[in-house]
């Protein structure tokens, strides 16, 4: 009986350079306008991203006008 030596796998192909399939991360700031200062982890909820994205953002908007207040478990961002 001859079997092959190998596994092959296919993997979906994934757009990421597309912006219109991409949701926006936009609704934190509303979310931050309203509330005051939230921890990562209710801007998580309501924007329901993973935690790797939401970080990856909310780095971006600290130089746009978000502030961070504390470090740490107890870190809240909120609008400058």
């Amino acid at each position: 009986m001859n079997t092959p030596a190998f596994i092959q796998v296919v993997l979906p192909v994934i757009d990421y350079d597309s912006d219109s399939q991409e949701p926006s991360f936009g609704e934190s700031i509303p979310l931050l306008s309203e509330k005051g200062d939230l921890s990562k982890a209710e801007i998580e909820k309501h924007v329901k991203f993973k935690r790797s994205r939401v970080l990856k953002e909310l780095k971006q908007l600290l130089d746009d006008g978000i502030e961070m207040l504390g470090s740490g478990r107890g870190t809240r961002y909120r609008i400058k």
